[in-house]
């Protein structure tokens, strides 16, 4: 740990770093307010020439869902601070009812012995949580925590759709995704052309995959759609009508059945004879 920290420092002063001080202001990155130095969470990396995150306490509190064990590790993994399961549950313990969780967690890890730990160094409980997160930072790196959970979903929904067989498959689906994350940005700022541009590759991308805007709908004949997509386009549009004539009756559909169906195969295979024909009749009151 040691070592660690003389790296830092050592790097620090070779970028020329400056000692902060209190009565210096900061321009927050998410608010754009400029702020006094204590109104940031101190950070150890060496990305951070004032050691001073670069987005303000107050912005942090209303990003961070502390409910949501992702979002917490998102912003812990931004900030390169370690998550500690012990820590975080003692924390949580301490301040069940406080709305300011986050920073008191990082109060918590803030002792001598805890403030070399990195983001590599935190200790996740045994369950998906941390499998989500490390697969979700892995596929949609350089992106928002929100930006992120979008994209998954965009994502595991174009692979419950189409077939996604191959590495290549996949990662024009992720592309795709990206772009109609752009493009429903553009869209919200009145950008026209940023819209255009990536319904544009969107289009292009969807041929490379060989996918269709028809898909999303229905089925074609020589269409990659699912069988999953066949049956439930049957379902929508193709309910099973209303019984007509003497389809309205069930015992007479079993009768047509077994007269011109089953017994025809039975005699056809030999394993019926004509005096079965007439017991049948006699039984039915026909005879």
């Amino acid at each position: 740990m040691a070592r660690k920290a003389n790296r830092f420092t050592d790097l620090k002063q070779s970028l020329g770093a400056k000692s902060p001080t209190l009565s210096t202001l900061k321009r927050c990155t998410c608010c754009e307010e400029d702020k006094k130095q204590n109104e940031y969470y101190k950070v150890y990396s060496p990305l951070f020439k004032d050691d001073l995150f670069p987005t303000c306490k107050t912005c942090i509190k209303k990003l961070v869902d502390t409910d949501s064990s992702l979002s917490v590790y998102d912003m812990l993994r931004r900030m390169d601070r370690p998550f500690l399961i012990e820590k975080w549950e003692e924390t949580k313990n301490k301040n069940s009812e406080s709305d300011s969780l986050f920073g008191l967690y990082l109060k918590t890890i803030s002792s001598a012995t805890q403030l070399v730990l990195t983001w590599e160094d935190s200790m996740f409980p045994d369950d998906e949580d941390s499998e989500n997160v490390t697969e979700l930072n892995r596929r949609w790196s350089g992106f928002s925590y929100t930006d992120k959970v979008m994209l998954e979903d965009m994502y595991q929904e174009m692979l419950s759709t189409y077939e996604a067989n191959t590495p290549i498959q996949r990662d024009i689906y992720k592309n795709i995704c990206v772009a109609r994350l752009k493009s429903n940005v553009a869209i919200s700022q009145n950008n026209a052309t940023d819209f255009e541009r990536y319904r544009k590759i969107i289009s292009s991308l969807m041929n490379d995959a060989k996918i269709k805007p028809v898909q999303e709908t229905g089925f074609d004949e020589g269409s990659t759609a699912t069988f999953g997509q066949f049956i439930e386009k049957v379902e929508s549009e193709r309910p099973i009508p209303e019984a007509t004539g003497r389809f309205k009756d069930v015992d007479g559909i079993k009768k047509y059945i077994d007269k011109w169906f089953t017994k025809q195969m039975q005699r056809a295979l030999d394993i019926r004879s004509k005096n079965d024909d007439l017991d049948d009749k006699i039984k039915d009151g026909d005879a």
